[in-house]
């Protein structure tokens, strides 16, 4: 038999032996592989269905030229496009995607593309199946897939009503196309000028569509436009939902940490697991030395136990990934419908990282933590192991193991008191580890305390449990250290976990502090809601009852090659209904330097990730051109906490990034006022915007807390 067949064996036959330890010490690799493999398999196709969704938006055109920041801009620079050589036409095109009101149609969402029908047609095919496209002339027109007529459940000459930036208006539809319908990407067409008031968007577009000219070279026509364009603009929408990109990978990477903190966990227990059977097994270990067994074959044979539980609770916990894995992702299909507008394609997917994250960490950690052990138990001569472990060699050996926890622990408080985010990661590690060397030079003055206690209430039994620890100081220290870390480390991660509940419940407290607040019903301010003109926020105001009104609005700037979010406020009307959750100093009254010049707010994950600080001057490319902002404070707020986020004032969006609609509208009762029936009245006055949602603060807050902790 050859060696390696029988370190097998006598593994195989040991862990049989010891089914319940087997069992026991293997769910924790399976709990571990399971988190990380399971939700490394939904990522890809989330990611990959969001991509499909921006891709099919642009349509079957050659090129689509869009600004670099992701805002909308003047059509003039299609004068430069149109001149480039190789051009064969261009098609100025204002899309925007909007959710329809829930349980009104069976769809959830379609994507508005505003077009100028006279040219729209030379970059793109457009089969009209029955009656016409739509043309320049037409007001409240639309034209759409007849699979989308179908699903909506209209034919051409009926009239559909559709949410806007100016209420609620019916179209006429004027004909059905013969075009594949993408779920979650159903497009409608509406003349460019009736797309632009309707969104509050007067004069802008938001991409560029342009077809080649027969016979040109694609890669140097779009070289040529690159050129030609500059900078600030980018080509076929590459950077399309980038922001949505962040805050999954944000999702990912917390998963990812559960992961390793349970196999972390798992590696703690197999290493003490391991350490208890070499102290266990000292005789045994003895027998076989003397009879011939070599130091090889004993490293052998523990290293193979570790082995076979590596590859076991891999295996199941593969498997059980795999199904975690197809029932999270049949459970989060219907949430991304009402809150993203997509329709998750496929099933689960695993991607050659997945399987070489789970399968290497979950045997690999297996492995490395019965190393130690392993190497001790080789150590081993037939006449020590027939010595009993004596406490004084004990002592000596773990004061130095102990000095070393001591400097690691020292290290990793440093780690994290630094507040560098990078070393966060490090120090765990570190702390962990200095955590398994000092745990077991604390057994013995522990037992002298508590064996004092103990013996007052059990006198003979107290002085036996301290004699029995003492004079095994070894097998006490495994047993004490594995339950010290063990919960140590579900400590920790309940403690992260609460932190994250507490940390968002005090952005939705502080955030959402007003009497009332029309949330768009996709709750996500860049998730394809049509938002409303400033006529909504002037009803409101006028609203009986009401006193102080703000309002939120988006867009997007593009700092140092990354998209950063830009919220816009009122500094003179936010602060009455509402506030942030400050940081770095940053206070209430703040808010008011907003108003002067180019000033923002970074949030913090935007200041953590790009190494700002209060002071400090921004270079952002605009849909305008540059602009340089100067960081007045450090906030945040609820709705965007996971996306890095920038505020400014409203006057500061509005010209910087043409973005002037209302995303968000928060209002407070006036003093005196019946609340229940000022909620009446604001809901008549958004009787005709059914994209947002009129919710009171209180339930909202409530309903926030009761999903988060979900």
């Amino acid at each position: 038999m050859s060696a390696l067949g029988l370190d097998l064996r006598l593994a195989a036959r040991y862990l049989a032996g010891r089914k319940l330890r087997t069992f026991l010490t293997t769910l924790a690799v399976v709990f571990g592989v399971t988190i990380i493999f399971g939700l490394n398999g939904i990522m890809p196709g989330v990611i990959g269905t969001f991509k499909q969704s921006m891709l099919a938006a642009t349509g079957k055109v050659d090129l689509t030229v869009q600004s670099a920041s992701g805002g909308s801009f003047s059509p003039a620079i299609a004068s430069k496009i149109s001149g480039v050589e190789g051009v064969a036409a261009v098609s100025p095109t204002l899309r925007k995607n909007l959710a329809l009101p829930p349980g009104k149609y069976d769809v959830s969402a379609v994507s508005v593309v505003g077009v100028n029908p006279d040219v729209v047609g030379a970059v793109r095919s457009i089969p009209v199946k029955q009656g016409r496209f739509i043309e320049a002339a037409d007001n409240l027109a639309i034209a759409m897939s007849q699979d989308l007529a179908a699903d909506l459940k209209v034919k051409a000459g009926d009239d559909i009503e559709l949410p806007t930036a100016q209420g609620l208006r019916s179209f006429r539809v004027t004909g059905l196309l013969s075009l594949p319908v993408i779920p979650g990407n159903e497009e409608v067409f509406v003349p460019l000028a009736t797309a632009q008031y309707l969104f509050n968007e007067t004069g802008n577009v938001n991409a560029v569509d342009v077809a080649y000219a027969a016979g040109a070279d694609p890669d140097s026509v779009k070289a040529a436009i690159q050129e030609a364009v500059g900078s600030r603009y980018t080509l076929e929408g590459e950077e399309t939902g980038s922001e949505f990109f962040a805050a999954v990978q944000m999702g990912q990477t917390t998963m990812n940490i559960f992961g390793i903190f349970a196999l972390a966990m798992g590696g703690f227990i197999i290493l003490n697991t391991f350490r208890t059977v070499v102290s266990e097994r000292r005789r045994d270990i003895g027998m076989l030395r003397a009879v011939g067994a070599s130091r090889r074959t004993i490293l052998g044979m523990f290293l193979a136990e570790s082995l076979i539980q590596g590859v076991l609770g891999t295996g199941v916990g593969l498997l059980a990934g795999y199904g975690v894995a197809i029932g999270i992702f049949a459970a989060i299909n219907p949430i991304y419908q009402q809150y993203l507008n997509m329709e998750l394609a496929g099933s689960a997917e695993f991607s050659v990282t997945a399987w070489i994250l789970a399968v290497g960490l979950g045997v690999g950690v297996t492995v490395l933590g019965a190393l130690l052990p392993a190497l001790s138990a080789r150590r081993l001569t037939p006449l020590d192991a027939l010595r009993p472990q004596m406490a004084e060699v004990f002592e000596k050996t773990m004061g130095r193991r102990g000095w070393t926890g001591a400097v690691l622990i020292a290290f990793a408080v440093a780690g994290l008191l630094s507040g560098n985010s990078s070393l966060v990661g490090l120090s765990v590690v570190l702390f962990l580890s200095g955590m398994v060397l000092v745990a077991p030079v604390l057994v013995k003055p522990i037992s002298d305390v508590f064996s004092r206690l103990i013996t007052l209430v059990f006198v003979r039994e107290g002085d036996v449990s301290k004699a029995n620890l003492q004079r095994n100081p070894g097998r006490a220290a495994v047993t004490a250290s594995t339950m010290m870390v063990s919960v140590a480390i579900i400590i920790a991660m309940l403690g992260m976990m609460t932190s994250i509940v507490d940390s968002f419940m005090r952005y939705v407290d502080k955030s959402i502090g007003a009497d009332f607040v029309a949330v768009p019903t996709q709750l996500l301010l860049s998730a394809g809601n049509a938002g409303a003109g400033p006529k909504l926020a002037s009803d409101v105001r006028g609203t009986a009852g009401v006193s102080e009104v703000a309002t939120l609005r988006l867009s997007t700037g593009r700092v140092k090659g990354s998209k950063v979010q830009f919220i816009g406020i009122d500094p003179a009307t936010y602060p009455k209904v509402s506030s942030f959750a400050f940081s770095e100093g940053t206070a209430q009254g703040d808010i008011a330097k907003l108003a002067r010049g180019r000033r923002m707010f970074a949030n913090g994950i935007y200041a953590s990730q790009a190494g700002i600080g209060v002071g400090d001057s921004v270079r952002v490319q605009t849909p305008n051109g540059p602009r340089t902002y100067e960081v007045a404070g450090i906030a945040n707020d609820f709705l965007n906490a996971k996306l890095a986020t920038a505020y400014v004032s409203q006057e500061n969006l509005g010209r910087d990034f043409n973005a002037r609609t209302d995303l968000l509208v928060m209002a407070n009762a006036a003093a005196g006022a019946n609340k229940k029936t000022v909620r009446a009245e604001l809901d008549k006055t958004l009787a005709d915007y059914p994209q947002f949602k009129l919710y009171d603060a209180t339930k909202f807050r409530g309903d926030q807390r009761q999903t988060i902790q979900q």
